[in-house]
């Protein structure tokens, strides 16, 4: 659904949206909930702003100011200024979508909503009367290995040869296993001192097989070390909508 993720469930609760007319006289039976913006509900939002020519101004007031819109003039519902479509079929039919169409949806056949906006590698919309937004991406065919920032900044020790005397433990637990679960793999680790941590975190690419036109050649891993007792997990990163998610491999 819209909205932060760290809210509350009872910063969750939805308030009841009411449909108002513009409080313009050029808008008449054009409606907008009172969730929307003070100045777009009394029609304030239709000043110029300073600076602002005639092109700019007819391009904000009639298609990024206003957000969803009831026009009982000319009987439409648009977001945006984009009108109201069908949920493409593909959308409907992914496994991703079926827990929401089948819980909020009540397994409906078809869905309106409207553009929010598409980008060259994304499409965004909004469900009418649900308050869901839906994305959809296209594969990233981007090589992480290649993007700096990748692997996070402050990984910049490297192990074992930047180990504290008191970080000892790490190496003991982690130096024998490492050709066997991550051969030819350089690790990092941050600058914080893990002597008494209960455990240390490490990162590193390893390099994948050959796989033809493939973009990625490295995967990226992270290690969990545990001190006690003497535990090691290893994770790959792997991205999923344009999140970084971990699954577990070791």
């Amino acid at each position: 659904g819209t909205g932060p993720r760290a809210l509350t469930d009872r910063q969750k609760q939805m308030k009841q949206r009411r449909w108002k007319s513009i409080g313009h006289p050029t808008c008449y039976g054009r409606f907008v909930p009172d969730t929307e913006d003070e100045k777009l509900r009394d029609g304030s939002y239709r000043k110029p702003k300073a600076g602002e020519n005639f092109e700019k101004w007819m391009l904000r007031v009639t298609t990024k100011e206003v957000g969803i819109e009831v026009n009982v003039q000319i009987s439409e519902f648009t977001l945006q200024n984009h009108k109201m479509m069908l949920l493409d079929p593909t959308i409907m039919k992914h496994k991703d979508f079926q827990h929401t169409r089948e819980t909020v949806l009540a397994d409906a056949t078809d869905v309106a909503c409207a553009e929010v906006v598409h980008t060259t590698n994304r499409y965004h919309w909004r469900l009418v009367g649900q308050r869901y937004d839906v994305m959809s991406w296209a594969p990233d065919k981007r090589n992480y290995h290649d993007i700096k920032g990748a692997l996070n900044r402050d990984y910049t020790r490297k192990f074992p040869t930047s180990l504290r005397p008191g970080e000892t433990w790490i190496a003991e637990v982690l130096l024998e296993k490492l050709p066997l679960i991550l051969p030819e793999v350089t690790l990092f680790m941050s600058a914080n001192d893990m002597s008494n941590m209960p455990y240390a975190h490490l990162m590193g690419w390893i390099q994948n097989p050959s796989k033809g036109d493939s973009n990625f050649t490295h995967t990226l891993k992270e290690v969990m070390v545990s001190h006690n007792p003497p535990v090691i997990t290893v994770f790959n990163v792997k991205e999923y909508g344009r999140r970084h998610l971990r699954t577990l491999e070791y």
